[in-house]
């Protein structure tokens, strides 16, 4: 398989790309800046894009992808407009609220969230979008059957009704079990990674630490800014 390359010699500050767009709305986050020195967006109204899985050879490098777009989807959120519900260690803010995945909160924020989408399947309970961080992919999976079959639910149903699923998944907790979920994901984000890993995700082999995303039939490299 060839190596691509691509320089990017300096990775930028994820606030001086926020500074640098037009307009940041409450539903953009931004993933990274391309080669060409152009941000990388999601669109939460675009629901094409399903749920976002985030693999790295370590959890913790995946994790800089959510850290990312948490962060810039705070920058751009109104409250009323916008949900999050971070999954792992840390704080919660004015947009996010922080649930332990070793407590029943997290499998009771599951069915919550199922509820609300098939609610909005037959036209009810319009709302604010809602991002559900799964920090550690493997972690999560530790939930109750009931709570497990409903994950993968909103894995597959809730984009179309604004209620995104956003993981990270280090290879070295990816055990067979686990590689099913990844296909689950229609977006995949792609790290720092060894050989027989990437081919396995289709993505090409790069040099400079840079991240891939699959877009309209063609994997595009990218800079994670720095926060």
């Amino acid at each position: 398989m060839a190596i691509v390359r691509h320089e990017i010699e300096v990775a930028p500050r994820l606030s001086d790309v926020i500074r640098a767009l037009p307009v940041l709305t409450h539903d953009t986050a931004v993933l990274g800046v391309d080669e060409n020195g152009t941000p990388l967006l999601w669109n939460l109204q675009d629901p094409s894009a399903g749920a976002l899985l985030a693999v790295a050879g370590s959890v913790n490098e995946a994790q800089r992808v959510l850290w990312v777009m948490r962060k810039s989807l705070l920058a751009g959120g109104i409250p009323s407009l916008l949900t999050m519900y971070w999954v792992g260690e840390g704080r919660g803010d004015a947009l996010t609220k922080v649930i332990s995945p070793y407590t029943r909160e997290l499998e009771e924020t599951i069915w919550r969230l199922g509820d609300l989408v098939n609610s909005r399947e037959h036209g009810r309970v319009r709302g604010e979008s809602v991002v559900l961080f799964l920090s550690d992919l493997a972690r999560a999976l530790q939930v109750d059957w009931d709570a497990y079959y409903l994950l993968e639910y909103l894995i597959r149903r809730g984009a179309a009704q604004q209620v995104w699923v956003v993981a990270a998944l280090g290879m070295e907790d990816a055990n067979e079990r686990i590689w099913r979920w990844v296909g689950r994901f229609r977006t995949h984000l792609v790290g720092p990674l060894e050989g027989t890993a990437r081919r396995r995700l289709g993505a090409p082999e790069i040099q400079g630490g840079l991240w891939q995303i699959r877009t309209r039939g063609r994997w595009v490299s990218f800079a994670l800014p720095c926060l």
